[in-house]
């Protein structure tokens, strides 16, 4: 999402594996000064897609508007 060290971001994956395949659930927020929270998580069996689904879902919910404001 082009994030700095000032953005009101976070980010974080875990590594689902139940013996049989390999799935990763990304989970990402957004935080405004006001106390809004946009919070995002998805799996999915390839990690960059799973990320790259978030960061756009991050957008449609008007995250990067919150990284601007910060």
């Amino acid at each position: 999402m082009g994030g700095f060290c000032n953005a009101p971001l976070a980010g974080y994956c875990t590594t689902n594996d139940d013996g049989n395949s390999v799935t990763y659930t990304v989970r990402a927020r957004a935080f405004s000064p006001s106390g809004t929270v946009i919070d995002v998580r998805q799996t999915g069996e390839d990690a960059t897609r799973t990320a790259l689904a978030v960061c756009q879902a991050l957008t449609r919910h008007g995250a990067l508007d919150l990284a601007k404001a910060a």
